[in-house]
């Protein structure tokens, strides 16, 4: 079966995803290559998700090779009710725990899509996002 990739934020993907690890948060893992958004299911690491979902790999093959995921950066969205108030890009525990690396360039592109994502979308945004982009895990 074909994963699905979103184009936009949409409230059916806010009410299926949404309140991964506390209340408020959307986990996403952007595609830097296809720049496509794939949505991190709520009971499911992203370290898991990345390795049998999208690169369809073990867990294991996937620690022995953490280099495989640098095209892929997660983005976290938060919301304040039903307001998105700010996104952050490039942390979660394929790079704290596998020492995932990113290039910048794809941070960057990540952050531009990720804006988008939320401006296209039908859910309401803060006039001023709170926009973070971790650059601790560059290559």
């Amino acid at each position: 079966m074909k994963l699905k990739h979103y184009k936009k934020l949409t409230w059916s993907l806010v009410e299926s995803y949404g309140g991964r690890k506390e209340a408020g948060v959307i986990s996403l893992i952007f595609d830097a290559h296809t720049h496509k958004f794939y949505a991190v299911p709520r009971e499911t690491e992203h370290v898991v998700f990345v390795a049998e979902k999208i690169l369809n790999i073990s867990v294991d093959e996937f620690r022995q090779s953490p280099q495989l995921a640098e095209r892929l950066i997660p983005v976290n969205i938060f919301m304040e009710g039903e307001m998105v108030v700010a996104f952050l890009i490039g942390v979660s525990g394929m790079e704290l725990g596998l020492s995932v690396r990113h290039r910048a360039k794809d941070l960057r592109a990540a952050q531009r899509h990720t804006r988008k994502f939320i401006m296209d979308g039908e859910v309401w945004h803060s006039e001023k996002l709170d926009e973070r982009v971790s650059y601790s895990f560059t290559k």
